[in-house]
């Protein structure tokens, strides 16, 4: 019971730039599948990235897409804002 309280009470969310690693390697799990997939995958008609957001808890495709990029391409300091919470939105206007 202590352990259970212990894990609970310390655990620590993933930050944006996590969620996007995570993302990313269910993507490379999944490998070019587009979509499709064999009888009965429960996945099929998802294209991988939707897969991905909904596997990382980014939600939509295009919040990860815009995680991701700025996980990548951004400066670390924006990087650090995003996951940090100093800014409360990852849009096109501040996107390389």
């Amino acid at each position: 019971m202590l352990g259970e309280y212990a894990e609970n009470e310390v655990r620590k969310d993933f930050t944006l730039s996590e969620r996007a690693a995570i993302g990313e390697a269910v993507e490379k799990e999944l490998g070019e599948r587009r979509g499709k997939g064999p009888p009965g995958d429960p996945f099929k008609g998802k294209k991988n990235a939707q897969i991905a957001a909904e596997k990382a808890g980014l939600g939509s495709k295009n919040t990860y897409r815009r995680v991701k990029k700025v996980t990548k391409q951004a400066e670390p300091e924006l990087v650090d804002a995003m996951d940090e919470g100093r800014i409360n939105s990852v849009s096109r206007r501040i996107l390389p």
